[in-house]
């Protein structure tokens, strides 16, 4: 699965946190001290650390997926520790789970009457392909291991059948195989790595993401021509993948890097590739409502990766899942920066163990102020980032190349040197400290 560039996290000591990404959080009321703040100067509410959620891509939601009525979106996302399968109202509410029990469980994509769910589950050693009822009752394995990655099957447009990735060889090959489990039959057979297959509505094609010239690019496979595959996308030394078919079979939305990691579109035939999204971080998983007019995705353009929704030509851009971000965030856009730290600090004297934003969030909110043009905001907020999570090495670069940004070399160069503290391997550091100390 792509992940959002975090790592799997050491072990939590006090105040210690490497990425906010790599911590599944609820907020939570917590009890404080019984005498009473000054008015406005409210304890902020904390973050609650639950326990065993140590999966990177398990803080957020992600993997949307609409029903074939238009009326439901499944999605992945974290209960007790463990990625589940859940499904929400097109709109975002009457949120609920559908798997239960040992995972993770994941890569959900519904069968097109509507009546099955196809999954993949981490039990056990391997990632395998299941089959639920849309109520998540009676998950049925079909004997087939996917192999590293555990990434989504496709249905068949007739529903008869699964296209799916598995390892074969040293590499990944695409593979279908019926319902039921039976009749495995293989697609490709490369050497290099096929992956992420979607069928076309008029089940003619596959369209899928393969690395054969270095480069993760989109292919199209016709079934009754498996020798004339058709590359869409050219981007030289970069990463286009993820293809999910429009449902009238005319375009293809997919995931790129080549200016950030953006959703777009395309035709059918690889033409008139547009930029869907603009918002900076990560933006994945693009897949279209059943009339074509809608594209759900996630995105972690607020510091936690939620489900969106927006129009087929990236209009109206709409947030369905962790809508609500850290109290500290909402009373810094609220009431100010300065009050928002100033009520952080009392709440961390009541409690000096709680957590009370995560850093991508509060990240984010000081690039907005940077560039608002409030680099005193900006800045103050940076600092609080490097003091609230000290062993995050990404957390003193924002605030290192903000402070050479606003001219403040000096210290600049203290947090660049707290970094190589950190990570005596980071590159950027160690060439940016050569920039600004020649010999």
């Amino acid at each position: 699965m792509l992940t959002d560039g975090a790592v799997r996290p050491r072990p939590l000591d006090h105040r210690t946190v490497t990425h906010a990404a790599e911590y599944a959080v609820a907020v939570a009321l917590v009890g404080l001290a019984a005498c009473a703040p000054p008015p406005g100067d409210e304890p902020l509410k904390a973050l609650v650390l639950l326990p065993g959620a140590e999966v990177p891509q398990d803080l957020n939601h992600f993997g949307p997926e609409w029903s074939p009525d238009g009326s439901t979106i499944i999605f992945s996302g974290q209960v007790d520790g463990v990625r589940q399968v859940h499904a929400m109202d097109a709109d975002g509410s009457n949120q609920r789970t559908l798997t239960q029990g040992e995972g993770p469980n994941g890569a959900a994509i519904w069968s097109p009457d509507g009546t099955r769910i196809a999954f993949v589950s981490e039990r056990g050693e391997s990632p395998k392909i299941l089959v639920m009822n849309a109520d998540g009752s009676d998950p049925r394995p079909l004997g087939i291991e996917t192999g590293g990655g555990g990434e989504r099957p496709d249905w068949s447009p007739d529903g008869s059948r699964l296209v799916f990735h598995a390892e074969s060889g040293g590499g990944f090959d695409l593979w279908t195989v019926a319902v039921d489990g039976s009749s495995r039959a293989q697609l490709t057979d490369t050497e290099g790595n096929e992956q992420n297959p979607a069928w076309s509505p008029d089940g003619s094609r596959v369209a899928y993401m393969a690395d054969h010239d270095g480069d993760w690019e989109i292919h199209v496979l016709p079934l009754e021509d498996r020798g004339s595959v058709t590359v869409l996308t050219r981007n030289e030394g970069g990463y286009d993948g993820y293809p999910q078919w429009s449902p009238d079979g005319s375009r293809i939305a997919f995931i790129s890097d080549r200016d950030g990691w953006a959703i777009y579109t395309m035709n059918a035939d690889g033409s008139e590739q547009t930029r869907l999204t603009t918002a900076p971080d990560w933006n994945f998983d693009p897949h279209w409502s059943p009339d074509g007019s809608q594209i759900a995705f996630s995105s972690r353009r607020d510091g936690r990766r939620g489900i969106y929704t927006m129009g087929a030509d990236g209009s109206n851009q709409t947030k369905l899942t962790n809508r609500t971000m850290s109290q500290f965030v909402d009373v810094a856009r609220n009431d100010g920066v300065d009050v928002a730290i100033r009520r952080y600090r009392a709440s961390v004297a009541a409690q000096p163990d709680a957590f009370f934003f995560l850093p991508a969030e509060v990240n984010l909110l000081a690039r907005a102020e940077l560039d608002a043009g409030r680099p005193a905001a900006g800045l103050a907020l940076l600092e609080l980032n490097t003091e609230a999570y000290p062993e995050s090495a990404g957390n003193h670069r924002s605030l290192a190349e903000a402070l050479l940004a606003s001219g403040d070399t000096a210290r600049a160069i203290a947090s660049y040197r707290r970094l190589l503290e950190i990570d005596s391997q980071d590159e950027r550091a160690q060439a940016a400290l050569e920039a600004l100390i020649p010999e």
